[in-house]
């Protein structure tokens, strides 16, 4: 009995590790021709000029890929493909050289120049393709201006809500991520961990995400490796984002997140008579949640949401009207709550009833409107005044457009002869135009504030730097060279993001006298893009890339900081502003 035993067991480890070894070799397969179809899809003439369809190409030759054992099979699929894809076309040689300041961190072909798991013959038949690909301005798959969001002619496959999304499908979505990665987000580099890893790893994945929510579920996982802030908003995009981050109610009080992610402060009562049940007040620090430490929350979340930083994370997850830092798919939760040092447990309801519904969305409407804003200056302190990058659209708004720029330059020559001018940028700007008017009133020179990299289009994968001054300074935009007597405070934090990033380093251009204050911000600096997928999804990512003038990145890294200020759990608790105190303070010194 024990040597039938021993057999069998021997038996049965040789079949899993026979199946294992083919499924791994079965999932390399689908990989390579997900790097090929990508490679194909951005440097094939054919396909990069929109003369065939690259989502055709990949669809009609999956079924028979999906079947393939080995390399060899694969190997003859892909050169009958690139024969195919060849006839009739009259190749170009592509330029070879580039410019010494080109991004070209990115770039890798090791995959068919090195690694041979492609025969000789294809890997041939691809480098000569490369040598020859496509270099027109026009690319069929890149936004015509470097600035647009939406990537043109990615089809939706829309379906209903409920339905589950193809196989073959869900392979083409893999795909098109791995290849929008590899060739359109300039950052790369920069990720924690390799992609070819994290794309070949999630092949499994998406092939058992037979369900729409284990396919959205795999999409978000697969996105938030990026650590790319841009990037975080694809949860949006989810017909089920609620259910996998496990939200359904609101909290009946407002919050901030604190402490590097690990305690939650309520900042304000919204439902009295669910606080008062609970027994809770504002300044309480919450610590667990259902009996796990509020940062456990937080890494799950960071599991499905794509953050460049922690800060950005931290910032987002403390949005009362986003309602994602709390696990409120019940009615009912258990909070560890501290106050005065005294510690204790509470079980706290959520928002559900029809008649708190009212005062929640009274409260949200609240925080949110601008309608009562009006164009004259806001004073933080007696001789300071607060320009917040959220509310400048009210000089817009209020003041007469032929009129415009000169009521800007009485109100900043105003500004400029107070003691203090801070100027919050810990939120997205509503208007643009304030800053070069800014500029046209107290700027000294047009040189260059910032490096700005888009995608250089003979060279697909590397980003050449921008350097015509108008990218930088709108032909309006004129040094008004004015002086100025107030000190200057810059304030960020994890909610400047992208434009905000932008902006703050032109106004550290602009006074470079300055001061900046704050925490890390958002780290996902530049202009966005869109990839639609299919299903409708619309994955966003980093599309350009910005640098300050010396090198330093801001993606990821963030604006500079001269001095680094997080806010205070006691000062949250009063409802005071940690960072805006430090700028008064350093005003008044």
């Amino acid at each position: 009995m024990c040597l039938k035993y021993f057999q069998l067991t021997i038996i049965c480890s040789l079949f899993t590790v026979l199946t294992f070894a083919q499924g791994t070799e079965q999932t390399k397969v689908k990989y390579y021709y997900f790097k090929t179809w990508g490679f194909l899809k951005y440097y094939h003439p054919a396909l990069a000029s929109g003369s065939i369809d690259a989502d055709s190409i990949f669809l009609n030759n999956f079924a028979v890929v999906d079947k393939a054992q080995n390399a060899k099979q694969l190997d003859t699929i892909l050169s009958k493909i690139i024969d195919n894809l060849n006839i009739g076309q009259n190749f170009k040689l592509a330029p070879a050289k580039y410019t010494e300041s080109e991004m070209t961190q990115n770039v890798n072909h090791n995959w068919f120049t090195k690694d041979t798991f492609l025969q000789a013959g294809t890997r041939a038949k691809l480098q000569y393709i490369y040598n020859h690909r496509f270099v027109d301005n026009n690319h069929y798959y890149y936004t015509p201006r470097h600035f647009s969001t939406e990537i043109p002619h990615e089809k939706p496959y829309a379906l209903p809500d409920s339905a589950s999304v193809p196989y073959s499908h869900r392979m083409l979505a893999l795909a098109k991520i791995s290849a929008g990665v590899d060739y359109l987000f300039p950052h790369k580099y920069l990720m924690d961990a390799n992609w070819d890893k994290i794309s070949m790893g999630a092949i499994p994945l998406f092939v058992k995400a037979d369900t729409r929510l284990a396919y959205e579920t795999q999409l978000l996982k697969l996105v938030a490796t990026l650590n790319d802030t841009h990037a975080l908003r694809f949860y949006k995009e989810m017909k089920n984002w609620k259910t996998i981050l496990n939200v359904k109610f609101y909290p009946p009080f407002d919050y901030q997140l604190v402490d590097n992610g690990t305690k939650v402060v309520v900042t304000r009562v919204i439902i009295p008579e669910l606080c008062k049940q609970a027994d809770i007040e504002v300044g309480d620090l919450i610590t667990h949640i259902n009996d796990k430490p509020v940062s456990k929350r937080v890494d799950f979340i960071g599991e499905y949401l794509s953050a460049s930083n922690p800060n950005a994370l931290h910032s987002r997850l403390s949005r009362y009207y986003d309602n994602l830092l709390f696990p409120t798919e019940s009615l009912h939760t258990r909070l560890s709550l501290t106050r005065t040092g005294n510690t204790r447990q509470v079980d706290v309801e959520w928002v559900s009833k029809q008649d708190d519904f009212k005062k929640l969305s009274d409260y949200l409407n609240e925080k949110l409107d601008r309608s009562k804003l009006e164009a004259k200056l806001e004073y933080a302190a007696p001789g300071v005044v607060i320009f917040r990058a959220n509310q400048t659209r009210s000089f817009l708004d209020n003041l007469a457009e032929d009129k415009l720029k000169t009521a800007m330059d009485s109100i900043f020559t105003l500004a400029g002869k107070q003691k203090g001018i801070i100027l919050d940028m810990r939120s997205y700007p509503d208007w643009g135009g304030f800053y070069y008017l800014m500029y046209n009133t107290f700027g000294k020179d047009n040189n260059f504030y910032s490096k700005y990299y888009m995608l250089d289009k003979q060279h697909i994968g590397m980003y050449k730097q921008i350097t015509d001054i108008v990218e930088y300074y709108p032909p309006t935009a004129k040094p008004g060279k004015r002086a100025i007597n107030a000190k200057i405070a810059i304030l960020v934090d994890g909610e400047t993001l992208s434009a905000a990033e932008y902006y703050t380093m032109f106004l550290q251009h602009m006074f470079p006298d300055a001061i900046t204050i704050g925490s890390q911000s958002a780290g996902a600096d530049g202009d966005d893009k869109e990839i639609i997928l299919p299903g409708g999804y619309k994955f966003p990512f980093s599309g350009n890339a910005i640098f300050y003038p010396n090198g330093t990145q801001a993606q990821r890294k963030g604006v500079k900081i001269n001095k680094i200020v997080y806010p205070i759990i006691e000062d949250v608790a009063k409802g005071e502003d940690t960072q805006l105190k430090e700028a008064l303070k350093w005003i008044n010194q």
